[in-house]
């Protein structure tokens, strides 16, 4: 039993995110098959497919933030450039969703780690894993929803330009 009486401790209740720094700015992302991310009609998702006008193309900001903690992992979120919406962790095979905060968070603990992702870059491919379930990565499929998974048949691995 803990002070708070029998409420079970969850590992995550303890990690806290602390904003570092604006690491890379209106970049684009796109998938091994080459395809774009852009952005849902209804504005919640992002979807990718290979874009013949590129003013639909997502461009993004990354927010590189400290854990205190391990320093082999790089948490970072991304946020869709000139606006307040960032990608948020759902669940394996789920959509990733685009969750509106009034501003960049300075502090991320607890149940809010579904918007920190651990950013590894090897060689030109670059890959996110998601905190709030560390087995699961961003993930595309041909001209479907960008969501998490754990590698095929959906694709983990990203350009950055």
């Amino acid at each position: 039993m803990n002070e708070f009486g029998s409420a079970p401790y969850t590992y995550q209740s303890d990690l806290r995110y602390k904003l570092m720094k604006l690491v890379r700015q209106k970049f684009v992302m796109n998938d091994s098959l080459n395809q774009t991310i852009y952005q849902d009609v209804d504005k919640h998702y992002l979807s990718t497919t290979w874009l013949n006008d590129l003013q639909q193309e997502v461009k993004f900001d990354m927010y590189a933030y400290s854990s205190g903690g391990d320093d082999s992992k790089y948490p970072v979120t991304l946020k869709i450039s000139d606006s307040q919406l960032f990608v948020s962790a759902q669940g394996e095979d789920q959509p990733v969703l685009l969750k509106e905060l009034p501003e960049t968070p300075k502090l991320i603990t607890g149940s809010e780690t579904d918007l920190i992702f651990f950013w590894k870059s090897i060689n030109s491919k670059n890959y996110f894993t998601s905190a709030a379930y560390p087995e699961l990565f961003i993930a595309t499929k041909e001209q479907s929803r960008v969501h998490l998974a754990r590698g095929l048949p959906s694709m983990t691995d990203f350009q950055i330009s």
